[in-house]
């Protein structure tokens, strides 16, 4: 389950750092508030100033589920461990397999590991909004 959360994280990341048509419209509207279709330069920037703020509001609520998600899992697969585990105390010596130990242990590793892999992946949802917050910070790009 962790290995499907990656893909689903590049895209959200990807999506999130494009502005979407809603979005670019919420902006201009907002600014363009007598809506002229056209609008001095000053007031573009405002507008691409909206934008971000618009962009990085929707990357930290993202950012807050995707986060949620991977901490879903990790419990998820901390209960799966500690079940694996006590149906492997459980048999008898007779009764264990091979592919019963082999799954006891890679729970216990995913356990082990698993809360380092939730701590990158919820550093990697924060990248759209530390380039967000690094473009609207930068004044002189936006002029």
């Amino acid at each position: 389950d962790h290995l499907g959360s990656l893909p689903r994280l590049g895209k959200s990341i990807r999506d999130v750092l494009r502005p979407s048509e809603v979005q670019l419209k919420q902006a201009w509207d907002k600014v363009d508030a007598d809506h002229l279709g056209s609008l001095p330069r000053q007031d573009v920037l405002e507008v691409l100033q909206e934008l971000l703020q618009i962009q990085l509001e929707a990357a930290q609520q993202e950012a807050t589920k995707a986060k949620g998600d991977v901490a879903k899992q990790q419990a998820r697969l901390e209960r799966a461990g500690r079940s694996q585990r006590a149906e492997i105390q459980a048999m008898s010596a007779d009764d264990l397999s091979q592919e019963a130990l082999d799954k006891g242990a890679a729970l216990v590793l995913g356990c082990a590991a698993g809360p380092v892999m939730a701590g990158m992946m919820a550093g990697y949802v924060d990248i759209p909004i530390t380039c967000l917050t690094a473009l609207q910070k930068d004044k002189e790009l936006l002029e």
